[in-house]
């Protein structure tokens, strides 16, 4: 039987490389290689009461934590931090927020703030995420200052000064990741292993952690991610800190909520909708939004969609009240549109700023005529409930936005364009920026032009965003060159990026090394990247283990990566499992996360039990997608069953970008009498630093009679590192013969 052989050997950044065989293409694929416990220091648990009283400085709101007997505006002062006030409650009075009930993680959050450092609340809107985290800070923070900034140059301001005993509140995070955000530096200051007495607090809906996951490349998978540099330390954040909130209660804590003596916590209890929404009236909110009649509700509903869809456009802050003017009649009904009687933009502002059942409101009016839509509302649109929850955000709100942003703003919008599959947009949003001399604006700009083969424009975009000091850009430039065979100009860059502790560039500049066969300087880097728990120095660490057969080690390293959240850290510790019947069900998890390595593993398990037709489906659904390893597997997957035409379509489209294919290319010209292009195709190979076609190019050359260039390569190759590499150019060597020989 024909043995499939899905060669699945991971480089330093990419989890999987195809590595071509002598054997002829009938001889296809295999699967290749194998399928801090908590800080030592317990701060004492403070079971104090304390109240918060406000002091105005600056850009920023601080609270003195004193006293636990609550004043009649406590209720307010947390509402201010973000807690949603519940039904029936009159703003203001003491009774605006219910009675708390105790959930099953707060042992573990309160133990983590007591620690100090960063705590992360994550879970769907009106989950109760924020009033968990008041509740833990009150009991445990007693005379501590509580430092809340409204944006990230406040945050900034805070951090240089970092006064003691404080607690630094980020409600909302996506608010404070991004550009001129919350990135590793800055956190290391707030959050430094040796000082305990300060803790970060943050809140985010689950919709936009898994949207921070998703990240832009250049064009395929080892091509390095350019997250923006909060996103990126949210991917490195010890999992143990995040403490996930559901919008459901546990039975245990029903039982603690029955016995609580307050009707609005009881009639929650027996609603149809999770626990915090009934409580914070969200159900309502979407029917105020959703259902209603009159002019007054058409114009109120409009206004509200347009600030909904200014936050699934990725404008985070405030709306301002002209830009909502400007695009609120677009979300009119036809009929209503000419219509002169209709009630003024402040007064449908008035009524989607109206509390609903006494709790929380449409939009919440904020300083400077702005306003932002209820968290609830957005993820419900996420979902596809209320008035444009089926819709695309419509062009002219892109287009308003991004007359109106600023440079930071801009980044979001084009990094929210191109998820939502509107990269004409992304790439028009950016290109703003970029001419503005926003460096990650430059570096968005130029990885969108690169990924579409505009290669030199992206080039110049992303020099000009190393020239403006922008250091994750290091790696994807450094990339760049490394995949036109520059490794001499890349290897600089990612040193330099690496020296400055971006650990996308240390990723990069390990794969440079290995593909030189300097593995011990790759693992050095790897090691460096993955120990600042950046999972996908892991993943890529776990694959360098694996391949020397220090399986137990390679295993616990994808594991960490699988724990901290990375597919791919799933699908390396498929791969540790070494039986396909063991690997299968984690490769299911992964792929069932989009994960396209996990995929294509699946394929090569179905293609060595022989059911070819199901592989081809897999590894056509990921080569679709542009994924280059996808192409390569397609390509061998049709060569099996003859369709060699498509075949070779798809291996010259994989070898547009991918070393191993482009000496596959190679081979198959060299197999063919075609010398000329084979060489071409080896040459390519062989400056990418791919050291088996560093071999067969030598052997190309001998053929052509270029005996002294041809010996250089040789000996290229054997100083790479590359196994056997004289004997594998002896056995190349007789399978091509010279030019004359063939006519």
């Amino acid at each position: 039987m024909i043995v499939l052989a899905a060669v699945l050997v991971v480089t330093a950044v990419g989890l999987w490389i195809f590595v071509p065989q002598l054997e002829r293409a009938s001889q296809l694929m295999g699967i290749v290689g194998g399928f801090a416990g908590l800080l030592a220091l317990v701060v004492e648990l403070l079971q104090l009461r304390a109240e918060s009283v406000p002091v105005r400085r600056g850009s920023a709101v601080l609270f003195d934590l004193v006293d636990y007997a609550v004043p009649v505006d406590a209720a307010l002062d947390q509402i201010r931090l973000g807690v949603k006030p519940a039904v029936g409650s009159r703003l203001g009075a003491a009774s605006a927020l219910p009675t708390y009930v105790e959930r099953d993680f707060d042992g573990d959050l309160r133990w983590l703030i007591a620690q100090g450092g960063f705590v992360c609340l994550h879970g769907p809107a009106a989950s109760g995420k924020t009033r968990s985290a008041v509740e833990a800070v009150r009991s445990l923070r007693r005379g501590h200052r509580l430092f809340a900034p409204d944006g990230p140059a406040a945050l900034r301001t805070f951090a240089e000064v970092r006064p003691s005993n404080a607690v630094v509140w980020l409600d909302d995070l996506e608010r404070f990741l991004g550009p001129g955000g919350l990135d590793t530096p800055l956190f290391q200051r707030l959050c430094s292993p040796s000082h305990h007495d300060v803790v970060v607090i943050a809140t985010i809906r689950d919709a936009e952690l898994s949207r921070r996951a998703e990240v832009p490349r250049l064009r395929d998978h080892d091509a390095p991610e350019a997250a923006d540099m909060g996103a990126r330390l949210l991917a490195q954040i010890d999992r143990r800190r995040l403490i996930a909130v559901s919008s459901h209660l546990t039975e245990a804590e029903r039982d603690r909520a029955r016995s609580v003596a307050d009707d609005a916590v009881r009639d929650a209890l027996g609603g149809e909708y999770g626990f915090g929404e009934s409580l914070a009236a969200g159900p309502a909110l979407l029917e105020r939004w959703s259902f209603g009649e009159g002019a007054l509700f058409e114009v109120g509903r409009a206004v509200i969609s347009a600030a909904v869809d200014c936050r699934r456009a990725g404008w985070v802050d405030p709306v301002p009240s002209s830009v909502l003017e400007a695009l609120h009649s677009g979300y009119l009904h036809q009929s209503w549109r000419k219509r002169g009687d209709l009630p003024s933009l402040d007064a449908a502002l008035e009524w989607a700023s109206r509390p609903v059942m006494g709790a929380s409101s449409c939009l919440l009016p904020l300083v400077g005529r702005t306003y932002q839509a209820s968290d609830y509302l957005h993820d419900r649109t996420a979902v596809g409930d209320g008035p444009i929850g089926s819709a695309q955000v419509p062009d002219e709100v892109w287009r308003v936005l991004s007359e109106v942003a600023d440079d930071d703003q801009l980044v979001r919008i084009g990094l929210a364009a191109d998820q939502a599959q509107r990269p004409d947009i992304g790439e028009r949003t950016w290109r703003i920026g970029a001419d503005r001399g926003h460096p990650w604006a430059m570096m968005k700009l130029g990885m969108r032009l690169a990924s579409i083969g505009r290669v030199d424009e992206g080039e110049q975009w992303l020099r000009r965003s190393v020239d403006a000091g922008c250091t994750p850009t290091l790696g994807p430039l450094g990339y760049l060159l490394m995949s036109r065979g520059e490794t001499g100009e890349a290897e600089l860059l990612l040193r330099q990026g690496a020296a400055a502790g971006d650990v996308g560039s240390m990723t990069t500049l390990a794969l440079l090394q290995r593909r030189t066969g300097a593995d011990s300087e790759a693992e050095h880097w790897l090691r460096q990247a993955a120990n600042t728990g950046y999972p996908m120095a892991m993943v890529r660490l776990a694959s360098l283990l694996s391949e020397r057969d220090a399986v137990d080690e390679a295993a616990q390293w994808a594991k960490r990566a699988s724990d901290a959240g990375d597919p791919e850290g799933l699908t390396m510790l498929a791969i540790s499992q070494r039986e396909p019947d063991r690997a299968e069900p984690l490769l299911r998890r992964a792929a069932d996360t989009g994960q396209a390595r996990a995929s294509l593993g699946l394929a090569a398990i179905y293609a060595d039990r022989g059911e070819f037709p199901r592989a081809e489906r897999i590894a056509r659904k990921v080569a679709d997608t542009g994924d280059v390893m996808g192409m390569w597997m397609l390509h061998r997957l049709l060569l099996h069953r003859g369709e060699t035409a498509e075949a070779e379509r798809w291996l010259q489209r994989a070898a547009q970008y991918d070393p191993a294919a482009m000496t596959a290319l190679g081979r198959r010209f060299g197999d063919q009498g075609d010398f000329h292009h084979a060489e071409v195709w080896m040459r390519r190979a062989a400056d990418a630093q791919y050291g088996t076609a560093m071999v067969f190019l030598s052997a190309i050359l001998i053929s052509l009679g270029k005996i002294e260039e041809a010996d250089q390569w040789l000996r290229r190759a054997e100083s790479a590192g590359i196994p056997d590499a004289t004997s594998l150019f002896a056995t190349y060597r007789k399978a091509v013969s010279k030019p004359t020989d063939r006519q």
